[in-house]
């Protein structure tokens, strides 16, 4: 069944393959690595630090 099926394979993984590409680059374009970051105030709170057991300096 393998042997009959190459084809079939070969082209979904190429469609798997553009499709991670395309999704990729528009995820890169909407959350740009160079832009603002956004604090959400949950690192480094204190309910986080105690949920993660880090000290409270």
């Amino acid at each position: 069944m393998a042997d009959r099926e190459k084809g079939v394979a070969a082209l979904a993984g190429a469609l798997g393959f553009l499709v991670m590409n395309a999704t990729i680059a528009t995820l890169l374009s909407i959350f740009d690595p160079e832009g603002k970051a956004i604090d959400s105030g949950v690192v480094g709170s204190p309910s986080c630090r105690n949920y993660c057991g880090l000290s409270s300096q």
